[in-house]
């Protein structure tokens, strides 16, 4: 199986396999292959080929950035800038939705590196990207560029030996609560309100986390939030890893509207820079 050309055709759509084998002829028809990728949310035809290729499971577990190279190799040739870049999964100009993606039912990682942490080619399991189609209002971090290590250095969307960010943020140790079937978050033992936590790792639920405030966004429904990232610290070093993804949500669309929520959210738009952390994230 060429899993570094193709893209399981079962996945898909009738129209879209159809779309998608003249693609991977690179036949000359750039309508056809242009409609395949095009999408009304930025990136949101990768997100949904993302999105279905995690549902399935594949022979060898290695291979889900490998798998997918042709597809992302075609996706930036033909819908992104030249200078854009691949990062384990995630495209530069969309670090934030790229990031920001959860679990959705039984998930774990495998016990052999294969992705950092914080792409989702680390995880065996569905995945989501809720951010997309998201206005973001605010960021609330710093990100610099990434220190990868290609597994081939002539193919960027191929596998990867390390990978690490830079993010400059504020740190806040919280507490997980649960809440019916959902996972809420605490802070000094009370639940933060219209908070919601999702797990990286459905087995693993611990009693604190850490919660980096990733953005302010406004999404559909009228509804706005603060969205980051939770992770921990792996012991006896000064990296962190991530273990999961929370949003606090806003009821209407004004976003000036996150000045109301509850501790220790509240302060995170007028936040002094000496106040931030300096987190590197593997």
């Amino acid at each position: 199986m060429q899993v570094c050309e193709s893209y399981p055709k079962h996945l898909l759509s009738l129209k879209s396999r159809m779309r998608l084998d003249r693609l991977m002829k690179n036949i000359a028809d750039d309508a056809e292959i242009d409609l395949f990728f095009t999408e009304s949310i930025s990136h949101g035809r990768w997100y949904k080929i993302v999105e279905e290729y995690t549902s399935k499971t594949l022979t060898n577990m290695e291979d889900r950035l490998v798998a997918l190279a042709g597809i992302a190799k075609q996706y930036a040739a033909r819908k992104l800038k030249p200078d854009e870049q691949y990062w384990a999964g995630i495209w530069s100009s969309d670090i934030m939705p790229g990031m920001l993606w959860r679990t959705e039912g039984p998930a774990y990682r495998v016990s052999e590196w294969r992705a950092p942490s914080w792409s989702w080619a680390s995880i065996e399991g569905k995945i989501e990207t809720p951010l997309s189609g998201r206005e973001t209002a605010q960021a609330l971090i710093s990100v610099s560029m990434p220190e990868i290590e290609y597994a081939l250095d002539s193919n960027r969307f191929g596998a990867v030996k390390r990978a690490s960010f830079y993010l400059q943020g504020r740190l806040l140790a919280m507490q997980v609560m649960k809440v019916a079937s959902e996972y809420h978050l605490a802070y000094k033992g009370k639940e933060v309100a219209r908070s919601r936590w999702w797990p990286d790792e459905t087995a693993k639920i611990p009693s604190e986390i850490l919660c980096l405030s990733f953005c302010i966004d406004r999404g559909h429904a009228s509804k706005s939030g603060v969205r980051g990232l939770t992770l921990e610290k792996r012991e006896g070093s000064n990296f962190y890893l991530r273990t999961g993804t929370f949003e606090i949500s806003v009821d209407n669309e004004i976003v000036e509207d996150v000045y109301f929520l509850d501790a220790p959210f509240d302060g995170l738009i007028d936040l002094d820079p000496e106040e931030e952390d300096l987190i590197e994230i593997v």
